[in-house]
């Protein structure tokens, strides 16, 4: 006994509460323990190979002068280059935006061209050159530049 003034039957009650308290947390810790444990992660990432995947669109713009694009594709198969209307079919030729006083072009491929991952028919990569055609251009002027933007369709 705790106390000697202590009734008898409130130490055992105590003794047993305290004891189903102690059991109570014990298994609410286990419990914890093993929901971590066997926890899965909310994301999930895997790796799928593929074949091929889409060629994807291209936006220039800022392009700072009067020019004219071309591309071309090389092609997984045969490594072959082609410069025709199979690529500049997806081509826009660049576009004055009167707010920025810049050009604009793109390239935009429909779902069917795709690149290719292994030797097949598909696309291997593809080239896109840009011409410009305004005589006052310098070569030296570094800060002309065009930004290139990707956007997967």
């Amino acid at each position: 006994k705790d106390r000697k003034t202590e009734p008898m039957s409130v130490y055992s009650l105590r003794i047993i509460v305290t004891t189903l308290f102690v059991i109570v947390l014990a298994g609410y810790t286990v419990f914890l323990i093993l929901d971590v444990y066997n926890d899965q992660p909310t994301i999930i990432s895997s790796l799928t190979n593929v074949n091929s995947f889409p060629v994807p669109m291209l936006i220039l713009s800022n392009i700072p002068m009067k020019s004219h694009l071309n591309c071309y594709f090389t092609y997984a198969a045969n490594n072959t280059r082609e410069d025709n209307a199979t690529c500049t079919q997806y081509l826009r030729q660049p576009v004055l935006d009167t707010t920025s006083n810049n050009y604009t072009s793109y390239f935009q491929p429909d779902g069917n061209l795709l690149f290719s991952t292994s030797s097949n028919d598909s696309l291997k990569n593809m080239g896109i050159m840009v011409y410009i055609d305004d005589p006052t251009y310098n070569a030296n002027n570094l800060s002309m530049s065009i930004d290139i933007t990707t956007v997967d369709t």
